[in-house]
C-alpha cells in the first residue's frame, strides 16, 4: 500500500492583531498629547493617581470642616 497521502488545499492565515503603538490608558494619554512615548505616559498617570489618592484622603479626612458645630448634649 501506499502511504503518501497529498492534499491539494491552499493553506489560510489568520490575520494576526497589529498594534501601532500603546493601547488602553497609555495609549489615550499620548493621544490627548500628555506624554510623548509610553514611558512618559505612565509618568502622567502615576501623577494622576497620586492626585487622586491625595484628594480621597483630604475629603475622607476632613469631612466636616464647613459644617458648625452641634450643640452639646443635654440641652444647656
Amino acid at each position: 500500500m501506499n502511504n503518501n497521502i497529498q492534499f491539494d488545499e491552499q493553506e489560510y492565515a489568520r490575520p494576526g492583531v497589529v498594534q501601532k503603538g500603546p493601547s488602553g490608558i497609555t495609549g489615550l494619554v499620548i493621544k490627548l498629547k500628555l506624554a510623548k512615548d509610553e514611558a512618559g505616559a505612565q509618568k502622567v498617570l502615576l501623577i494622576i493617581i497620586a492626585v487622586c489618592v491625595l484628594i480621597m484622603i483630604a475629603i475622607w479626612w476632613f469631612p466636616n470642616s464647613h459644617r458648625p458645630p452641634l450643640p452639646p448634649v443635654g440641652g444647656v
